[in-house]
């Protein structure tokens, strides 16, 4: 089989791309079948304390290592034309990737390479160093090298599974036509945070490319389901909060995470923390099932809670991540896998949480909700 490379360059191409950017790429690929799962976002990464002033070692700045690079996407859209256009449109990016590491994988695997190329790392001091560059060395006044990235994004196009045949990732030309991906970036305070970030610091991205393989076109009529996202932010203002969610779309688990809201997009603090939620003592879901039976759990306890959130996510990719794992991850998150899919076109998700949230003190919780659709 003749596998084809692909790399391709934005529609709006730019010598460089600062926050607020929104990078459009158009995937064509006639005559042929384009592999999913295979997508990736290439580029080089920039970052200044101030103006042209690269950040150095002794500044502290930093981004959050368990989301890596994948932090500067803010979401990402992409139409289909032969499917009616938009098939997914991911808002919430860079936090989702943060909690699906915190849920899948410890800290250790953020020194594997499929991890290492887009920039994550367990360790503040690393991502100083990839924030600062390479520099070259025998030289009277060195030159900064921008350290390179290649993500994965975890969305339609790579959430593939074969239908037909397992072993069947395709997708024909014929029958996709052009694909139109959005990447809109996050600013500046959604990715950068630390103690000396102010408004003067800024990123970029540089020598962005979109890359893909392809297969000659056999002909051959396939199937594939993609998993994909949607997201919901809801405001917990008092101790006693009842969150109600509807998606347009069938829906098999649901994650969760937290930050307080006087936290959000402020320089000094991550911004895709996933906090813990002060003083939680029940965790209520509420929802009708395929049958329309009236479903409720009610967890009152830590552990289960845990549990239950590394489930939801095990819906997009093998998992088997342990409590203890989890708690080594310094993270806090909720959720629930169904164990079928329910439609949330006509009805809405709740979730009754008791805690230490107030109106003077609020949090700002995300929904990200798991489906699937046929292509």
């Amino acid at each position: 089989m003749s596998f084809v490379k692909h790399s391709i360059a934005p529609i709006n191409n730019r010598s460089s791309y600062p926050e607020f950017s929104v990078v459009d790429f158009n995937v064509s690929a006639e005559g042929r079948k384009m592999v999913m799962n295979s997508f990736r976002l290439v580029g080089k990464l920039n970052a200044y304390s101030t103006g042209t002033t690269r950040v150095v070692k002794t500044d502290d700045i930093n981004f959050d290592g368990s989301v890596g690079a994948g932090g500067v996407i803010e979401s990402i859209q992409t139409e289909i034309a032969n499917l009616g256009g938009v098939v997914e449109s991911f808002n919430g990016y860079g936090r989702y990737v943060g909690m699906s590491q915190d849920a899948t994988r410890t800290d250790l695997d953020l020194l594997n390479g499929d991890s290492v190329c887009e920039l994550k790392t367990p360790m503040k001091t690393f991502t100083k160093c990839l924030l600062t560059g390479e520099k070259s060395s025998g030289a009277t006044t060195p030159s900064v090298q921008s350290n390179s990235f290649s993500i994965k994004p975890q969305f339609i196009l790579n959430s593939a599974v074969g239908m037909d045949d397992p072993n069947d990732l395709t997708m024909s030309y014929n029958k996709s036509g052009n694909i139109r991906i959005s990447f809109t970036l996050a600013r500046n305070f959604a990715f950068l945070f630390g103690a000396d970030v102010d408004a003067n610091s800024t990123y970029n991205l540089t020598d962005l490319r979109l890359e893909f393989t392809s297969v000659p076109e056999d002909g051959k009529s396939n199937k594939t389901a993609h998993k994909v996202k949607y997201m919901v932010r809801s405001s917990l203002e008092s101790g006693s909060a009842n969150i109600q969610a509807q998606v347009p779309a069938k829906v098999n688990a649901c994650s969760i995470s937290f930050i307080k809201t006087s936290r959000e997009n402020v320089g000094s603090d991550n911004n895709y923390r996933r906090e813990v939620l002060p003083n939680l003592t029940s965790v209520q879901y509420l929802f009708n099932n395929a049958t329309n039976e009236y479903i409720q759990y009610r967890i009152d306890n830590s552990p289960e809670w845990s549990r239950r959130a590394i489930e939801s996510f095990r819906d997009t990719k093998h998992s088997e991540l342990t409590l203890k794992d989890f708690a080594g991850n310094h993270s806090f998150l909720l959720g629930l896998n169904f164990g079928e899919f329910i439609d949330l076109t006509n009805q809405t998700f709740s979730v009754q949480l008791e805690s230490g949230a107030t109106s003077t003190d609020p949090y700002t919780c995300f929904l990200y909700f798991h489906s699937v659709v046929e292509v």
